[in-house]
């Protein structure tokens, strides 16, 4: 196949230059070239050569540009050139795989043949070049371009070999399905299949970053093809589907926002934040996804009745955050639409939190100097829940005034 050179990024063809004007072979390689081949713009750009790691660095710094070494194991150099990085890596074979996720050793190629065969996918084992006119060239030993015509994840040659060699491919596999929007080849699945198991040796917070992919991609809804290839029951022991009835396809039309997204699926699933414990998420997310879920349980117990007061009150409780996802769950999976709410509250500026009050502890402490911290917070709190009730009573004198009350009459008994 030829494509223009405006498809390609041209510092990294300049790369290429460099390294074949002295001497070397170089390829644009993996997950760029099939972009290009797909009219993606890619997100990075790999280059493969036969230049040792010691030749890239000489290279390029002769010529003034700073490099890294970032993989001297596995032969790979950082080039930062016009603002760009690029990784430059030699061409490969790589030795024993005895952990289940990298090679012991590689050994240094002469040929991007053998750096291609190790590659996890057909789709992602294709290298390029831009000829003397300007086209690209595409180098395809294991059938990539037509597995990328019929929308195919494929293994690279025997897919128990790749999956036995890095068990986060069988991860990855799914990922990239659901990424593409292509269905994975029934021999990798089989394989993927009978090695579930191995997936038990690559760590959570491998396998997370793996589903956050899958559910931020176009295709969310392929989360369940862990499922059908055995995997989840070992990447979350504990998750339950007590009901399919097609809303996990619903999980597209939310915000690319992997909090709201997963919430989603554990309501769907009819799970609660216990799942959550298997993966390695970051505290924030963790949080997050339990606010949501706590909002949606509450509106549950009012039987999908809202109130903007009840709506203020978990604004308050769980934040803003946690009450818009809640509501667009509520309207994509539940077809209940409560936003207008959302939005009166926001236009009218009506108070829900603490620091929308019109007074702070710094009044609190001049109705009594000697108030304790504690009893500071419980009057403004009991002060929010009056001006929730009645947005018209966020006022200074009002608030004062039924702060010295309450002070007197509740706390100061």
């Amino acid at each position: 196949m030829n494509m223009n050179f405006d498809n390609i990024n041209k510092n990294a063809v300049k790369v290429l230059r460099i390294l074949e004007n002295h001497g070397f072979q170089a390829y644009i390689v993996g997950g760029a070239v099939r972009d290009i081949l797909m009219k993606i713009p890619p997100h990075d750009y790999d280059v493969c050569t036969d230049a040792l790691p010691g030749d890239i660095k000489n290279i390029f710094n002769n010529l003034g540009y700073r490099t890294v070494l970032v993989g001297e194991k596995y032969g790979t150099v950082q080039v930062l050139l016009n603002g760009e990085s690029f990784e430059v890596t030699t061409f490969r074979t790589d030795n024993e795989y005895t952990d289940g996720r990298h090679p012991e050793s590689v050994n240094f190629s002469k040929d991007i043949a053998d750096d291609l065969k190790r590659r996890d996918f057909t789709v992602n084992a294709l290298a390029c070049f831009v000829d003397g006119k300007g086209e690209i060239k595409i180098i395809d030993f294991f059938g990539g371009q037509p597995d990328i015509e019929n929308k195919i994840i494929r293994a690279v040659g025997d897919p128990r070999e790749r999956f036995s060699e890095d068990a986060l491919r069988m991860m990855r596999a799914v990922r990239f399905s659901a990424q593409l929007g292509f269905e994975i080849d029934p021999g990798t699945k089989s394989a993927i299949r009978g090695l579930a198991e191995n997936i038990t040796v690559v760590s959570k917070e491998r396998i997370t970053v793996e589903i956050e992919k899958i559910l931020l991609s176009d295709n969310p809804e392929k989360f369940f093809d862990l499922l059908d290839l055995n995997l989840l029951g070992y990447i979350m022991p504990n998750f339950k589907i007590e009901r399919n009835d097609g809303k996990i396809n619903k999980i597209k039309f939310f915000n690319k926002d992997f909090c709201l997204r997963f919430a989603a699926l554990l309501d769907i699933c009819s799970n609660d934040a216990d799942v959550l414990k298997n993966l390695r998420l970051k505290n924030d997310d963790k949080k997050n996804i339990k606010n949501i879920l706590h909002d949606i349980n509450i509106i549950k117990i009012f039987d999908f009745q809202m109130s903007k007061k009840l709506l203020k009150q978990i604004m308050r409780d769980f934040g803003l955050y946690a009450a818009q996802s809640m509501l667009q769950i509520m309207k994509i999976i539940y077809d209940i639409d409560d936003f207008d709410r959302l939005r009166e509250i926001e236009s009218k500026n009506e108070p829900y939190k603490l620091g929308d009050l019109k007074i702070s502890g710094v009044d609190i402490i001049k109705i009594d100097g000697e108030i304790s911290g504690r009893n500071i917070g419980a009057i403004l709190t009991e002060c929010l829940s009056q001006v929730i009730e009645d947005p018209e009573k966020n006022t200074r004198e009002f608030l004062i005034d039924y702060a010295e009350k309450y002070y007197k009459h509740k706390i100061n008994l």
